[in-house]
């Protein structure tokens, strides 16, 4: 950090490309969370965004939100396996008719190995070697959770995540992360009011709350039924500090294989 001029911050032509996808939702050295109750295909969600972000795509269909700058990407799972992992990866682009661009890397968990934790000395340096071998200028950590020694709910110690990776984006230049984390167990009413509930609020985010102040942009998902020749639809909230938020919730329709599209934009949380 140095001290730095106001007027020529002022007189500064700014970046042609400040974000790895437009309109703020993944700033250039910037942090996304993504995130819902389990089992409503958050994976399927990051797959496609990371196909966007390799070939310059639109994310999830939506022509506001698109990757200025198409760039090398880092999957990065401790959830499922390799097994799994390849399997989802095989529905999705044999949905496609392509196979994966090049520049899509991945690591999975790995008993032989370890884990990569993020809060300890040894995962901090382990997920930089693996963006240094890929060149990555985008990470996908799926779950944030399982990449994590300590207590998710501790503040102090989710922070030290944060911190963690905040340091990698200042070592590799451009760098930006994005995370996946489940929501916690839905309470049945708010202050003894069963309507008041909101499901896609940021707060339902398990364990502490730094994990929704930290990103610069908040995404969240509730799962509805799919129509037809759909897998699933989902309602998102959005919440960008560095743009405009989105009018309304935007519904995503998932198709067969996992492929995403926008359905519509609706300004109500119920579904439908």
């Amino acid at each position: 950090m140095a001290v730095k001029s106001f007027l020529d911050l002022y007189e500064k032509p700014p970046p042609e490309h400040p974000s790895w996808i437009s309109g703020g939702v993944l700033p250039k050295n910037g942090l996304l969370l993504v995130g819902g109750y389990a089992k409503i295909g958050k994976t399927f969600l990051l797959l496609d965004a990371a196909h966007q972000l390799a070939t310059g795509g639109c994310l999830w269909g939506l022509s506001d939100y698109r990757a200025e700058d198409p760039t090398t990407v880092l999957f990065l799972e401790q959830e499922v396996g390799e097994y799994e992992l390849q399997r989802r990866v095989k529905l999705r682009y044999d949905a496609l008719g392509a196979p994966p661009p090049g520049n899509l890397y991945y690591a999975a968990k790995d008993v032989r190995t370890g884990l990569i934790l993020l809060d300890t000395i040894t995962g901090k340096q382990a997920l930089a070697r693996l963006i240094d071998e890929s060149k990555a200028k985008v990470v996908i950590i799926d779950p944030v959770s399982r990449f994590m020694l300590g207590n998710e709910n501790d503040n102090t110690q989710v922070g030290n995540v944060i911190r963690g990776l905040d340091e990698l984006m200042t070592q590799f230049g451009d760098l930006s992360i994005i995370l996946s984390h489940h929501f916690g167990k839905p309470p049945k009413t708010v202050d003894g009011d069963e309507s008041a509930f909101d499901p896609l609020s940021p707060y339902n985010f398990r364990g502490a709350s730094k994990w929704f102040d930290a990103p610069d942009t908040l995404i969240t998902m509730q799962r509805l039924r799919g129509r037809n020749d759909e897998w699933w639809r989902l309602t998102t909230g959005w919440r960008t500090r560095q743009a405009p938020e989105p009018e309304g919730n935007i519904k995503l329709v998932i198709r067969p294989g996992g492929l995403v599209e926008r359905a519509v934009q609706r300004t109500s949380l119920l579904p439908g």
